[in-house]
């Protein structure tokens, strides 16, 4: 298992202590000062909190499905590929279907891999192999003299070998540093303020710890979407249209 896929847990084992501790402070400050009161600052804060758990929640799901969706772009593009060796002389072909089916496999190895430098180096190996292919491609495109053949063979290589950047683009775009601390400075900033506010209330410790545990239960998701090969948030489905397109090929 990757390091990386401790990083939602890992946050919210400290974060929820963290909540709580702080709640212990606020209601302690306010035992001290005996504030008059602070509703209107507990709604600004929790209205912030609110809205930007409401934004980074809808950034974190709109990236997981635009990941989904370069996963299917990738297996399409794999496919049509292959369809058009067909079009290749006949000697070539052969050939060429071998390296579609290594190339194939290894980009499922890559989203199958365990840890992340066994799925790097996966993704390294099929980069390698696409140099192959091309020089194939073209060393047969050359004896076609079909200038069709030759646009369809060549336009759909391009568009395999270009959705494998925009997936390494995807799985390395996430909400920017300054944003989740920001999320959680004020996710600690409205726990005091609910232990300072909440004091005298009837089962007051019932509503914080909830109050704790949905917030960090929100946050958890939230990142564990950011990296979807890693957490309990897969790709899921979508990385079967990779496996069918393989298994197409034998």
């Amino acid at each position: 298992m990757s390091p990386v896929e401790f990083i939602p847990i890992v946050i919210a084992i400290v974060l929820l202590p963290a909540m709580l501790g702080l709640m212990v402070v606020g209601e302690r400050i306010a035992k001290r000062t005996r504030p008059a009161q602070a509703a209107p600052i507990d709604g600004a804060i929790l209205a912030l909190l609110g809205l930007l758990l409401g934004f980074q929640f809808a950034g974190a799901t709109t990236r997981l499905e635009t990941r989904r969706q370069i996963v299917v772009k990738e297996a399409n593009a794999i496919g049509t590929a292959y369809l058009r060796i067909d079009l290749l002389p006949a000697d070539d072909q052969p050939q060429m279907r071998d390296l579609f089916r290594t190339y194939t496999t290894l980009r499922i190895r890559m989203v199958e891999a365990d840890r992340l430098e066994h799925a790097h180096a996966a993704d390294a190996e099929s980069r390698k192999l696409q140099s192959q292919i091309w020089s194939k491609a073209i060393a047969a495109c050359r004896k076609d003299p079909s200038p069709a053949t030759q646009t369809l063979v060549i336009s759909s290589l391009n568009d395999m070998f270009d959705v494998t950047t925009e997936r390494i683009v995807a799985s390395r775009t996430h909400t920017p540093l300054v944003i989740v601390a920001l999320l959680f400075g004020v996710t600690l900033a409205s726990a005091f303020l609910i232990g300072y506010s909440t004091i005298g209330l009837q089962h007051s410790w019932i509503l914080r710890g909830l109050f704790a545990t949905v917030i960090v239960g929100t946050l958890y998701v939230t990142l564990d979407m950011e990296f979807p090969r890693v957490g309990l948030i897969r790709v899921g489905a979508a990385d079967d249209a990779m496996i069918d397109t393989r298994r197409g090929m034998d």
